[in-house]
């Protein structure tokens, strides 16, 4: 599907989904995130196409199965996984969020610089202010800012702008 399309090249019926997966996005961010951040993507990329079931995750995971299923049934219908039996395998979307740099920058730089701060969008919008920098302190700009980050978001703003600067050039 193209970013840019004329009314009529997108159905109803295609329209209500992105419509969904927009009320969903951060549900889906966030279950992404948690995906990578307990290694359960990885975990069952390294199973290969047999792929892992819940129990076989549960074993090595600090997630009990409850958790795990949580977060497995959104990933399905996120397409970063799909299911062969009662076995997880990684899909391609997954496999580019896991192995994808620019995908993991990404992903790292709205977690801990942007995602709680977007809160304060709206306020941002109609004073022209940057209102969700507060979650860092009282700064007019990020760049006086970054020296005193928390370490998590510090590294990932620093791995976003090398990122983006370097293929700049």
């Amino acid at each position: 599907m193209s970013f840019y399309h004329t009314p009529k090249a997108l159905s109803a019926f295609d329209a209500k989904f992105e419509a969904q997966k927009i009320a969903f996005g951060p549900i889906s961010f966030q279950v992404a995130h948690c995906l990578l951040k307990f290694e359960v993507l990885a975990s069952i990329d390294q199973a290969g196409e047999q792929g892992l079931s819940i129990a076989q995750l549960a074993q090595t995971s600090v997630l009990n199965e409850y958790a795990l299923g949580v977060l497995l049934d959104m990933g399905l219908s996120m397409g970063l996984v799909w299911l062969n039996g009662d076995a997880y395998v990684l899909d391609k979307t997954g496999y580019f969020l896991l192995h994808d740099d620019m995908a993991a920058i990404n992903l790292n730089f709205v977690q801990d610089v942007c995602y709680q701060g977007l809160f304060q969008l709206d306020k941002a919008l109609v004073t022209g202010k940057p209102s969700g920098l507060a979650v860092f302190g009282d700064w007019q700009t990020i760049y006086p800012a970054l020296k005193d980050l928390p370490a998590e978001a510090k590294a990932s703003w620093f791995a976003f702008d090398h990122y983006y600067s370097d293929h700049a050039f």
